[in-house]
């Protein structure tokens, strides 16, 4: 007897027309729950329990303690457990049938690997262990090879978890063959396409990582075609250090210094390891200023002292210079404040040229929309800029310990103005704003209102009523420190509320975090909602080390008392009215 009927068939049909899958699966998570809701409504449990079991399998998270969470496939992937049953997935006999009847459907690769592989668990036939394997890995290539970060993020993730699994079924010698043809596969999409340098290295360390797996089983041909990949690495390495981006070169070495360490390649292991720390020299060579010399220099001697390299031409050079560098780094520094003033005239002009008869909350908006400078605006700023000697001159800006890295490359400067403009043409817009504010006669009552009528959450609403009550009072440091932190929750807060993930994995891969806002906005999903006008002036008022930097001084309790001051306040509290203007657009 079938078990999936014509209703839930037809969302299976559009759910597997979804065949490729971000890592964070928001659109296959919102369709199954517009799915659930009306089955629900229409009281039809059967169909409803199994939206609940095909949601159980996709690559949504688990509490795995206090303040801990994680990816239910992340987890399973480290687990020494992975050939048992997990206890956050259902075993009865109904999930049992209705995934074995699913699995006869044309179904995605990744959709078929999950299944396969829960059928393994539930009923230890060997025959889907390899099912799983083997579209796990047609699902690696297809992900793999399809721009867009979460994309990749997902091959990367289910390579990881594929490499763990056949461990665990210690069944290599099965699969070897299906392996070199992937790795091959995907060596030969990187070389012919050059995707971006993330997820390019995290694939190949995947790659290597398989490979060193395989190499005691390897044949002299095999080894012959991993070390095509070693070799690939170390011409990255070596345009990037011709590009002077020594980073990079260090990241691609430490690769090669991995795969060289794991096959006891004890040659290749040493030239790495000399090749890693002339990088780090070359590094603190190039370098225009002398306090990040002195850094680059501590590192190389650091690296050279724990991996215990012996080299007299070296050692008799790095010392003194990083000696000499740390003494010049000590008089390189100045401060340097400006300020502005505008004729109470011109204010009044700008404001009736913007506002006209505009009131209430209305007003609010409007004023909001005026603060954030388009980027015509910041450019034609930026060009007034390039003729001035902080243009010409490479730029380092330091506070509280911070030192920026420096501006060199005249793209690099291009950019580095486009970010001053942007924040400094949003912060000469306040005054506009306070204009505003004392002509219209502005008070508390209006913002709250503007709150109120928002879509966030009400804990949110209460914490920026409390911000606004303590800016009306003049008690500008509470209101700096209560609002500025609210920026990223609010702009996360819509994005998710348009079906779209707002979190990423650690450093480590042991949790998943939310993102900060210097990543936000540099994301699509935050472009598309607020807009790139919007997303750049944010980045460069609240979270660039170059400027501002409200919110990270802020945060991180390196601001001076002088900047939580009323202009500050003001800035942000606008910049939330913008936010709060977005969450009111229906979805």
């Amino acid at each position: 007897m079938k078990i999936i009927d014509k209703e839930l068939g037809e969302v299976l049909v559009g759910l597997d027309k979804l065949e490729l899958e971000e890592y964070f699966p928001y659109e296959k998570e919102k369709l199954l729950g517009e799915a659930a809701k009306t089955f629900d409504l229409a009281h039809n449990q059967q169909d409803l329990d199994l939206i609940r079991l095909e949601r159980m399998l996709l690559n949504n998270t688990i509490a795995l303690g206090v303040g801990v969470i994680s990816d239910k496939w992340a987890y399973i992937s480290t687990s020494d457990k992975i050939n048992q049953k997990f206890s956050f997935w259902k075993y009865d006999q109904l999930a049992v049938d209705y995934f074995k009847e699913r699995l006869e459907m044309q179904i995605p690769p990744l959709a078929q690997a999950r299944i396969s592989f829960y059928l393994w668990t539930a009923t230890k036939n060997f025959d889907y262990a390899i099912a799983a394997i083997n579209k796990f890995m047609e699902a690696i290539y297809s992900h793999a090879v399809t721009p867009g970060f979460e994309f990749q993020r997902t091959s990367f993730e289910v390579g990881k978890f594929m490499l763990h699994f056949l461990k665990c079924l210690n069944r290599k010698s099965d699969l070897k063959a299906s392996y070199l043809l992937l790795c091959e596969k995907i060596v030969e999409e990187i070389r012919n396409k050059e995707p971006g340098s993330i997820w390019l290295r995290n694939w190949i360390q995947t790659t290597l990582t398989l490979y060193v797996y395989l190499w005691p089983d390897f044949s002299d041909l095999e080894k012959e075609s991993a070390l095509k990949l070693i070799n690939f690495c170390e011409s990255k390495a070596d345009g990037c250090v011709s590009a002077k981006e020594f980073d990079g070169a260090i990241q691609w070495e430490v690769l090669v210094e991995h795969f060289g360490k794991e096959t006891r390649s004890q040659d290749l292991f040493e030239k790495a390891r000399r090749n890693h720390l002339s990088f780090l020299i070359a590094k603190a060579e190039a370098l225009p200023v002398s306090i990040l010399k002195s850094s680059a220099y501590e590192s190389a001697i650091r690296y050279m002292n724990l991996n215990a390299i012996r080299d007299e031409k070296i050692g008799v050079n790095l010392m003194p210079d990083f000696e000499r560098a740390s003494e010049a780094s000590k008089i390189e520094f100045k401060e340097v404040r400006t300020s502005v003033e505008i004729p109470q005239a011109s204010v009044d002009q700008e404001l009736e040229r913007i506002c006209g008869s505009t009131t209430g909350t209305a007003l609010l908006e409007l004023l909001a929309e005026y603060l954030i400078p388009s980027k015509s605006q910041v450019e034609k700023q930026a060009n007034l800029s390039e003729g001035s000697l902080a243009y010409i001159l490479p730029t380092v800006i330091q506070y509280a310990g911070h030192t920026s890295a420096p501006i060199t490359s005249l793209e690099d400067k291009h950019r580095l103005e486009m970010l001053k403009s942007a924040s400094l043409i949003l912060q000469f817009n306040t005054v506009i704003l306070q204009g505003a504010m004392e002509k219209y006669k502005i008070t508390d009552a209006t913002f709250k209102t503007e709150i109120d009528e928002s879509n966030i959450g009400d804990n949110s609403k209460s914490l920026l009523k409390y911000g606004v009550e303590k800016h009306f009072s003049g008690d500008y440091v509470s209101s700096n420190h209560v609002l500025v932190l609210q920026i990223e929750e609010l702009m996360r807060q819509e994005v998710r509320r348009r079906g779209k993930s707002t979190s990423k994995f650690s450093s480590d891969d042991s949790a998943i975090n939310l993102k900060l806002l210097g990543e936000l906005v540099s994301t699509q999903e935050i472009i598309a909602v607020f807009g790139e006008d919007f997303c750049h002036a944010i980045g460069a008022y609240y979270s660039n080390p170059r400027n501002h930097n409200l919110r990270n001084r802020l945060g991180h309790g390196v601001m001076e008392i002088s900047d939580f001051n009323r202009i500050n306040s003001l800035v942000t509290l606008f910049v939330i009215v913008f936010i709060l203007s977005k969450t009111k657009e229906t979805i």
